[in-house]
């Protein structure tokens, strides 16, 4: 990923380097995750100045990408690299950083002659080179969510009514690690009946009851990539007006999976499938339709109602269209898809016919 940030980037600035500090930004570009470093980016070599407790496996994962040196004083380690580089211009990544940093950053590298750019062009180019998976990072994600997957086979054994929406939310996470996750994408959502209608609800002590929806919105985390689904099912007999509801929100994303394809539209994708919803449930489909996924759990570009962009060939984005009825219940169905030439691939292998328990 570096060589080919250093291919676009270079050709676009005129910059002599680029510095990216957040850490996304470094997982995505070196390979290497951890929690601090600087990775300083030239048209012709590339270092990641790291601490102690990241060197050693710096080094082993750089497999000649980058130079990993010592980090101790961030301030003096840098202008100290600028310096015997001869680096006289240096492209700020600005967008995952305080604006402490970059102003202290820029301060210290004013003082050795260095002029910071801090415009769109680090930024776009990066996430221009995320949008698109390699076949790499489709096969890490594609594992992720088997791990999902799996997990959420084993939960279907777990729930009843009495048990809490934490426990659920528990058992969710250690099965996912016992499958293989490094953990989960983000924090589990579960919640059921009244509480539903919260899209983004925090599991709570509420126990599950004959009668309810059960959201269970989760995703493993596996060597930095993440997965994301949604299921929910009911426990025990449900109303005409639930099962209504939950037919509605399959066939809408049924639509908006048949549409996904290259060359099309993410804010068709998204019409498609909240026009059904709002034609009987106006204003309670109230997020978007579906996200990218990758090293961070959201990526762009998203399907939703403010988004034109234009779907290519291995974006990995979810479906995940939804009702919420305050004080009632609420449901969302979400799958996980790569996009091709003439369609999509589904990476969710989880049954999302209804389900009663």
């Amino acid at each position: 990923m570096i060589e080919k940030l250093q291919k676009s980037f270079f050709e676009k600035s005129s910059a002599d380097a680029a510095l990216l500090i957040s850490e996304p930004q470094r997982k995505y570009l070196s390979g290497f995750n951890s929690s601090d470093g600087y990775l300083l980016i030239t048209k012709s070599a590339a270092y990641y100045l790291l601490d102690f407790r990241y060197a050693e496996a710096g080094r082993k994962a750089a497999h000649g990408k980058y130079e990993v040196l010592p980090l101790s004083s961030a301030r003096k380690d840098l202008t100290d690299l600028v310096k015997r580089e001869g680096i006289k211009s240096i492209a700020l990544e600005y967008a995952g950083i305080s604006l402490k940093t970059a102003m202290d950053l820029r301060e210290s590298f004013k003082e050795i002659g260095t002029d910071t750019i801090l415009d769109e062009t680090l930024e776009t180019e990066v996430k221009k080179l995320r949008m698109i998976k390699t076949p790499a990072e489709v096969e890490k994600i594609a594992k992720a969510q088997s791990i999902t997957d799996k997990a959420f086979s084993e939960i279907l054994n777990f729930i009843k009514p009495g048990k809490t929406e934490r426990e659920i939310a528990a058992f969710l996470e250690y099965e996912m690690r016992v499958f293989g996750a490094d953990g989960p994408s983000f924090e589990t959502i579960v919640v059921s009946g009244e509480n539903g209608s919260q899209c983004h609800g925090v599991p709570t002590d509420r126990k599950v009851r004959e009668g309810d929806f059960l959201t269970m919105d989760f995703g493993a985390l596996y060597e930095g990539y993440h997965a994301d689904m949604t299921r929910t099912v009911g426990i025990g007999s449900l109303s005409d007006r639930q099962v209504s509801a939950y037919e509605l929100v399959y066939n809408a994303q049924q639509a908006a999976i048949a549409m996904i394809r290259e060359g099309v539209s993410c804010f068709d994708v998204d019409k498609a499938a909240r026009d059904m919803i709002e034609g009987v449930y106006p204003g309670r489909f109230g997020h978007g339709l579906g996200h990218c996924v990758g090293v961070e759990i959201h990526e762009d570009p998203r399907f939703s109602p403010i988004c034109h962009e234009t779907l290519q060939e291995n974006m990995v984005i979810t479906v995940e269209p939804g009702v919420y009825l305050e004080g009632d219940f609420g449901l969302r169905i979400e799958d996980l898809v790569v996009v091709e030439k003439g369609g999509c691939r589904n990476l969710t292998e989880s049954k999302k016919e209804l389900i009663l328990l």
